[in-house]
């Protein structure tokens, strides 16, 4: 099933999908940046999350291509995936509750 997307048609894909998904979830970040950040501090908040967002992406980047020297597994690469955005999403309750509790 995976061998139909290696090669070219593999790279576009993968190219479509991180283009939807990017495009998809960046509003939402600088949304929730907004609601999470007092007016005084928003910009150096998105600087702080833009810069790490590029170290996140270096790191993605790293370890998926380490994961595709080594031949790791597509299913083992999506576990990969999952775990990362769940602990996304449990890190972003986390500070929306911080933020109401204050």
């Amino acid at each position: 099933m995976f061998q139909s997307l290696v090669g070219l048609p593999g790279v576009v894909l993968a190219c479509v999908s991180y283009g939807l998904v990017l495009g998809m979830q960046e509003s939402t970040y600088r949304a929730v940046v907004t609601d999470i950040v007092p007016l005084g501090r928003r910009g150096s908040a998105y600087g702080f999350f833009n810069a790490i967002l590029g170290v996140g992406t270096f790191v993605s980047g790293v370890a998926f291509g380490y994961m595709l020297d080594a031949s790791v597994s597509p299913l083992l690469m999506l576990g990969f995936v999952v775990v990362a955005q769940v602990t996304a999403v449990a890190l972003l309750l986390c500070a929306k509750l911080e933020k109401r509790e204050q």
